[in-house]
């Protein structure tokens, strides 16, 4: 995995999501219904480069990440496994 790679994917989704909602008015004014998912840093980045820790890393018993996180002031907080990540 490429962490450049990662960040460019997601800034390319991010571009193309934004675009559409910059062109998003239809007929008689009315927001058409997207079709470029919201991207997501934490799912598209974030999570990815975390998965690869176990095995790039077994000694540090880290274990795939779940979707248990939540917001803690601006940070997010990632278990993977007994480990808290973030």
């Amino acid at each position: 995995m490429d962490i450049k790679e990662l960040t460019e994917r997601y800034q390319d989704r991010f571009d193309a999501h934004y675009l559409q909602d910059d062109n998003g008015t239809g007929r008689k004014g009315r927001k058409r219904k997207k079709e470029v998912e919201t991207p997501n840093f934490l799912k598209d980045v974030i999570r990815p480069i975390l998965d690869t820790l176990p095995d790039l890393l077994p000694e540090y018993g880290f274990t795939k990440t779940t979707d248990d996180y939540a917001m803690y002031g601006e940070y997010y907080r990632i278990k993977a496994g007994i480990v808290l990540v973030g």
